[in-house]
């Protein structure tokens, strides 16, 4: 047969919860912190036995068959315990007392800019131009003779045309930051401090509570008969 001390000593070398891992928001604080918790479970009842083993079991047996046979019992009795955790309990990360005196801030700050992209374009067009000219000038045998030599000139007219195409711009920023607070603000009295101090070790009574309701309903105290093993 085998003891309470056993079954931790076999579920701490496994890595495993002793008192099962129960999906209870009131169950949340043992399940990450079983090791601590156990230890304590352990030594309330360190000689006690798991009633419901054989001799014929193994170790890994009873370890096994304890561990669910809590969760079933906390299961029976989740909206009890559930109550009595709301009314009760408090989460341990809200005791601070030295938060009326300390006072920290954190500021993670991310800033960016995004300038935008611009294409301007240009053209230039010119315009054709046809210019003429005339000479006159006749030998002496010509029947049409001129006496004065005569140059005549025209010049064709020119359009030219010319365009220029800015391209739009948009640029861009942001700023995030977050900024996490942590203390009071201004100065608590005595009883503020010590109702702090007596929430705090109420959540502790409540674990012990639950503690008490497994040992009532599953574990015995060593009687004749059985042999204790260390």
């Amino acid at each position: 047969m085998f003891s309470v001390n056993q079954i931790w000593k076999h579920d701490k070398d496994n890595n495993t919860p002793m008192l099962s891992n129960y999906a209870g928001e009131w169950w949340a604080d043992y399940v990450t912190n079983y090791e601590k918790y156990d230890a304590v479970f352990k030594r309330l009842y360190y000689s006690f036995y798991y009633f419901m083993q054989s001799h014929e079991e193994t170790i890994d047996e009873v370890a096994d068959n304890f561990a669910d046979d809590v969760k079933n019992l906390l299961m029976v009795h989740d909206k009890e315990l559930s109550e009595l955790y709301r009314v009760q309990a408090q989460e341990l990360d809200a005791y601070g007392l030295t938060d009326n005196y300390d006072m920290t801030e954190i500021l993670a700050k991310t800033t960016g800019e995004t300038l935008g992209s611009r294409s301007d374009s240009y053209s230039d067009s010119l315009g054709a131009q046809s210019n003429s000219s005339t000479g006159k000038v006749s030998p002496y045998d010509s029947e049409n003779f001129y006496n004065d030599n005569s140059l005549q000139t025209s010049l064709g007219a020119r359009s030219d045309s010319g365009s220029n195409t800015k391209g739009s711009q948009t640029n861009s920023g942001s700023e995030n930051y977050t900024l996490t607070r942590k203390g009071n603000i201004g100065v608590s009295t005595a009883t503020d401090m010590m109702k702090k101090h007596v929430d705090f070790w109420e959540s502790f009574n409540f674990y012990h509570y639950v503690f008490s309701l497994i040992a009532r309903e599953l574990l015995t105290v060593n009687y004749g008969g059985i042999d204790y093993v260390d």
